[in-house]
């Protein structure tokens, strides 16, 4: 039975060619996507927040490249589903394909002029990732480059084959990405306490695995993202090379990641896809069961104490 058999068990096999022709819409829409989103950077632009406060902003920007994708994807694909970060799901349970986008991934580091944001677009066929765009931005280059995968078809940059990083265990010059705090949520068993690598969290989830499928990064641990912000970053790793694994409770173990289910097994519904949050491990094969053979997650209840000490140690210093 060939991949893309399996892959559709229930509504006959899809082929290479339609993949292609939706990996090469994906690229077209995060091109596009990017571009808008650079006409923003850089310019004075009006900030708002979901959550009240400072965190978690959101600018015009965000909401232009939603609404450019999704008006792409209805024109071109109006029986597929799609999920946002930022607006309402579209579609219905029935569709066998669901668009998860993030417009913009890294608003922070974008509002502040720092070119390490993203464009994520993927594709999910019953909650499996098939098709993967993410927009980077420029550095030294006139134009953002796009890093894009189909399914049993390869990861690249702008049509350049990448690979993930090689080595077996953690290279202690080698730049890992770890979130924020992350000594407060993970426990190291002795063969880790050597060295993880030179950590790094930079701000933009999507921007990071992509660097994982890069090789930019040896591995990185990610908690816990939403599905529009790593969709497209599962298939790309998965593509270059990488495994990517996932902590369904809280004690573990680490499980390998091949899509998202719903209960009992089943394929997911759109609300199940939305609400998925799990911590990720993601690296090459080596690197990333070595990872999760020697790290654990922290009870709920030692995070909280570690994280109200460190708060309050924060208050006394600025006394």
């Amino acid at each position: 039975m060939s991949n893309e058999q399996r892959l559709d068990e229930n509504n006959g096999s899809i082929d290479d060619s339609e993949f292609q022709i939706l990996e090469q819409f994906a690229i077209r829409l995060a091109k596009e996507s990017g571009a808008k989103l650079l006409d923003h950077f850089l310019k004075p632009i009006e900030v708002e927040y979901k959550t009240g406060g400072d965190r978690d902003p959101v600018t015009i920007a965000d909401k232009e490249s939603e609404d450019f994708i999704r008006a792409q994807i209805l024109k071109e694909y109006p029986d597929h589903a799609i999920i946002g970060e930022e607006g309402e799901n579209h579609g219905s349970d029935a569709a066998r394909f669901a668009w998860v986008i993030d417009p913009l991934d890294g608003t922070s580091n974008f509002i502040n002029h720092i070119p390490i944001w993203a464009c994520s677009i993927g594709l999910l066929l019953h909650g499996k990732p098939v098709v993967a765009a993410i927009y980077l931005p420029p550095t030294q280059e006139t134009e953002g480059r796009v890093v894009h995968a189909r399914y049993g078809g390869g990861a690249f940059i702008d049509g350049e084959a990448i690979t993930v990083a090689s080595n077996p265990t953690p290279n202690r010059g080698r730049l890992t990405i770890f979130p924020a705090y992350y000594w407060r949520m993970y426990k190291f068993r002795s063969p880790l306490r050597g060295g993880v690598g030179t950590i790094r969290s930079l701000g933009s989830t999507a921007f990071e695995m992509a660097g994982v499928a890069s090789g930019m990064f040896q591995y990185g641990i990610f908690n816990p993202p939403s599905i529009w912000d790593i969709g497209a970053g599962i298939l790309l790793v998965q593509e270059a090379g990488g495994v990517v694994m996932s902590l369904r409770r809280r004690r573990g173990p680490w499980q390998h990641l091949q899509s998202i289910v719903g209960k009992s097994g089943n394929v997911p519904t759109l609300k199940e896809i939305q609400g998925w949050r799990e911590p990720v491990l993601a690296g090459n094969p080596r690197i990333a069961q070595f990872i999760a053979k020697n790290t654990t997650q922290r009870p709920r209840y030692l995070m909280r104490l570690r994280r109200y000490w460190a708060e309050r140690k924060s208050r006394s210093a600025t006394k």
